[in-house]
């Protein structure tokens, strides 16, 4: 089911990322022609005779040459994201001669005909239409790099759009380094869509008006950071014995033709896929090959779970419906009296659930625990997959499914949704996407802003191939049997993408350092997911269902409501439309 995606609404941070494949090679940044001093004002009236980019074509094209060029500054995330067979994870390539691949290509396309359609022009060799410009800093600080760059509003190598990870980006967004895309007259984006990164955008926006960070289809990245658990479809199809009585309808059998795995993909679409009904298929497939009488790496696992990352213990939590931080009001008498603020719960009765599943989970054979701290560690954990000892290497990013290991197994693998807590509809799944995605937001002294907006509009709304290409690489539908199960769970993943809000907001809190967050005794890391690692899970889990969180939360809760208020005065004090001045 194809989602428009344009823009996102406010210091949203989700995006989807378009990160196609292109060269690894890095280029310098060139000169750019000095900008006119005051930005267009679009006057075109749209002819009810044309269609929407025929009248964008105009307005477009009536802009000054030097304002129909622009530079994309990009994270290089390689080195700490994925092993994957895509060298960049950029917007581009803008060169076909960089495209090694059929996705690279289809990109390559998409974006020339972006470009001929709105009349970006080449000036010269030194002053493309699109410059892609890569950072060499590393992913995950650039926050201190986007507001250098941006305060300086003469500076002539400023990029015009920077594309980083979703808590720098946001936290970008306090520091005033974004135009706020409201005061973008003449704007092209479609605010009025229907699609899930709207509904995220204006989540994300805490008072419903102010629109800083943008993020749309353009950017492949957003599929790579989907969170779903992987399954080796060849063992469960093979383990009628051990799994028909959790997988088949009560007193059917497998039918001639039919698989176990369809009835996997069956039971998700109607909203009974559990994490009790995982821990279950976890327990039957067991095996203890060795015969040490111990589970360990060389056994037919269930699940590897690593405790050591924050995606497992991000995805399991923040793909739920549980709210960890739900709209309150600010208190009378305060700088936030009246105005909508995150606030946390009560009581951490609700998120516990989570722990206790887990908990359950863990406490089952046929579950392995493992750190990837040590890369080895993970290395094994995966190739046990990849050589059929486990039935799921875990909670994982789709992108990490392009690992050499998983795209080489004899295996066939599928995908399925993070479980529920609790059997629901398949309304109740809820995709998150990771907080290492990348998103893209505007320079606040850009002076192209329109262009881009026009360019990014028409590029989200002409990226449905690109991202059932990137998909069908990552699932191996070129090298295995077409699976219509998994196409099927693709497009509900796709479809389920909700707000991971919370996440961002808990990874800026802990990263910023005016924060009056603080680590209790116990708990190094006070972000509620943060909350869930360790060994085996136990700092969280406790001797019974949680009870080391719940004898933590209150002291947690309230320090990170400092922090959250404290970040919501600098929220309201950011500006506002017509004003896109950084503040003071």
């Amino acid at each position: 089911m194809k989602k428009l995606l344009s823009a996102l609404l406010l210091i949203c941070m989700l995006a989807l990322t378009l990160a196609s494949c292109g060269g690894g090679k890095k280029e310098t940044t060139p000169p750019e022609t000095t900008p006119p001093e005051t930005t267009p004002e679009v006057t075109t009236t749209p002819d009810p005779e044309l269609t929407k980019w025929e009248s964008i074509s105009a307005d477009v094209k009536a802009m000054d040459a030097a304002l129909r060029t622009f530079k994309f500054e990009m994270s290089d995330l390689t080195e700490a994201a994925y092993q994957t067979k895509c060298d960049e994870m950029m917007a581009g390539p803008d060169k076909l001669e960089n495209a090694k691949t059929n996705l690279d290509q289809l990109v390559f396309q998409r974006n020339a005909a972006a470009k001929e359609a709105l009349g970006l022009v080449d000036i010269d060799d030194d002053h493309k239409a699109i410059t892609y410009v890569y950072t060499d800093k590393a992913w995950g600080s650039q926050t201190a790099v986007i507001q250098a760059q941006t305060e300086d509003a003469s500076n002539p190598n400023a990029a015009d759009m920077f594309v980083m990870t979703m808590y720098d980006m946001v936290t970008a967004c306090f520091n005033s380094s974004f135009r706020e895309l409201s005061t973008i007259e003449g704007s092209y984006f479609d605010w009025g869509a229907q699609g899930w990164h709207y509904s995220i955008m204006n989540d994300m926006s805490f008072d419903r008006q102010k629109i800083y960070v943008m993020a749309s289809d353009y950017f492949v990245e957003t599929y790579r950071n989907l969170m779903v658990l992987p399954f080796n479809m060849t063992m469960v199809d093979g383990a009628v014995d051990e799994l028909g009585s959790i997988l088949l309808p009560a007193g059917q059998t497998l039918r001639e033709g039919e698989y176990l795995s369809d009835y996997l993909f069956q039971m998700v679409q109607e909203g009974k896929w559990t994490w009790d009904v995982l821990t279950q298929m976890c327990q039957a497939i067991y095996i203890d090959n060795d015969a040490s009488g111990s589970e360990n790496s060389a056994d037919r696992m269930g699940i590897y779970m690593d405790t050591y990352g924050g995606n497992m213990a991000s995805a399991s939590l923040y793909s739920t419906k549980i709210s960890c931080c739900a709209d309150g009001v600010g208190a009378a008498g305060t700088a936030l009296e009246g105005k909508l603020v995150p606030t946390y719960p009560a009581t951490g009765d609700e998120i516990n659930k989570v722990f206790v599943a887990i908990g359950k989970l863990m406490k089952a054979d046929g579950s392995y625990s493992f750190s990837s701290s040590g890369t080895a560690n993970a290395t094994k954990n995966v190739d046990n997959f990849a050589a059929g000892r486990g039935m799921t290497v875990g909670l994982a990013r789709l992108g990490e499914l392009e690992h050499e290991a998983l795209q080489a197994m004899t295996d066939t693998f599928s995908v399925v949704p993070i479980p529920l807590l609790e059997a629901g509809s398949v309304e109740d799944y809820n995709t998150c996407v990771h907080n290492t995605a990348a998103l893209g937001g505007f320079n606040i002294n850009s002076t192209k802003y329109l262009a881009m907006s026009a360019y990014i509009q028409y590029c989200t709304e002409n990226s449905e191939e690109i991202k059932d290409e990137y998909l069908q690489v990552t699932m191996k539908f070129k090298t295995t049997q077409f699976n219509l199960g998994t196409s099927d769970m693709l497009d509900l993943i796709y479809d389920s993408i909700q707000s991971v809000r919370e996440m961002i907001l808990d990874n800026v809190l802990r990263n910023r350092k005016n924060a009056t967050i603080f680590k209790p005794e116990g708990l190094g890391d006070p972000r509620w997911h943060g909350m869930i690692k360790g060994s085996n899970y136990a700092t969280a889990i406790g001797a019974v269902d949680g009870g080391a969180f719940l004898d933590k939360y209150d002291t947690v809760k309230e320090a990170k409501q400092r922090g959250m208020n404290e970040l919501m005065v600098e929220w309201y004090a950011l500006p506002t439309a017509p004003s896109a001045t950084p503040a003071e």
